[in-house]
């Protein structure tokens, strides 16, 4: 990281000795030395503890960013603005990529799609620091950024499953795989249930096509994707056919012609009574089909229909 250059210029400006560094980060003396010095680079981990330590002299409110639906920021209970559309999409675009670098000519292409000013990296640089200051009011000048570090290429955000919707849906969508790996079915649907939560949206629902239509975006769609039919099938199974059929409504609008979202939907609307509900899914897809693709409905779809004509049937 290219703050670690600025780590001891700050630490002097607080007053803190290098003793009360270390402590704090959890590090040895020797080890901060080394740093300070230029000597040896620290891991990620290790210039995180740092800035934190160095922060804890004028604490800000905690800070959550939300990208899984229009961007929101919040500090504390306060909702904070950013009214530079420039500003919204650079850290929209950083919060995406908050587990690596993007690089500053990638945030060009964001801003400036396809022709970027000359002077497109002072302006980077401009729009870095500004955004550095409305998400960090307090921050002191020299004090390095603990939200937005840079390094020689690009800039990187620093957060965690609390401060960003995304990192918690990543963690939770993982603890529910691995719970569903171990057969603890319960504990895996509760996992999921919490990630699917954490979306209010297609993602930066309020951004341009320069962040929206790029691969990082549709892949979190189709990662919600199959983490919502991974739930439905656990909920189904349990009888939650309400909870169900709410979730993947939703997702058959923006998935209008997947067979198993829709099969789904209908085992969901009849278990919970809605019969001819679940017969009209069938019957609008299977015309969206016929229609514009000249295709039949697939086994799964014709198995959803046919279970749901069983009950009528029967009565």
């Amino acid at each position: 990281m290219g703050d670690v250059h600025a780590f001891r210029s700050s630490r002097l400006d607080l007053g803190l000795s290098q003793a009360t560094v270390a402590k704090r980060a959890g590090l040895s003396l020797r080890a901060l030395r080394n740093i300070e010095t230029g000597k040896s680079s620290p891991r990620r981990g290790s210039a995180e503890r740092i800035l934190r330590a160095l922060r804890t002299e004028l604490p800000d409110p905690p800070l959550w960013i939300g990208v899984l639906g229009p961007l929101k920021v919040r500090r504390g209970a306060d909702r904070v603005e950013l009214t530079s559309a420039s500003r919204r999409n650079l850290l929209g675009f950083l919060a995406l990529h908050y587990d690596r670098v993007v690089t500053s000519s990638d945030l060009a292409d964001v801003l400036w799609p396809g022709r970027p000013p000359s002077s497109w990296r002072n302006l980077i640089h401009v729009h870095i620091n500004r955004l550095r200051a409305v998400l960090e009011p307090h921050r002191r000048p020299r004090i390095p950024s603990a939200t937005i570090t840079s390094t020689g290429g690009g800039y990187q955000m620093i957060v965690d499953e609390n401060s960003l919707d995304l990192a918690r849906f990543v963690k939770l969508t993982d603890l529910g795989r691995a719970a569903a790996a171990s057969r603890d079915h319960a504990l895996a649907q509760r996992h999921f249930e919490q990630a699917l939560a954490c979306w209010r949206g297609p993602v930066l629902a309020d951004s341009g096509d320069a962040i929206t239509q790029r691969a990082t975006a549709s892949s979190l769609h189709h990662h919600r994707l199959s983490i919502a039919l991974a739930y439905a099938d656990l909920a189904l199974a349990a009888g939650k056919f309400e909870q169900v059929g709410l979730l993947l409504k939703e997702i058959a609008e923006v998935e209008p012609w997947h067979e198993r979202v829709h099969a789904l939907l209908m085992r969901a609307l009849a278990g919970n009574g809605q019969q001819a509900a679940a017969i009209g899914v069938y019957h609008r897809l299977a015309g969206r089909l016929a229609t514009e693709l000249g295709v039949d409905p697939g086994p799964a779809l014709r198995q959803a229909y046919l279970a749901t004509l069983q009950p009528a049937a029967a009565g």
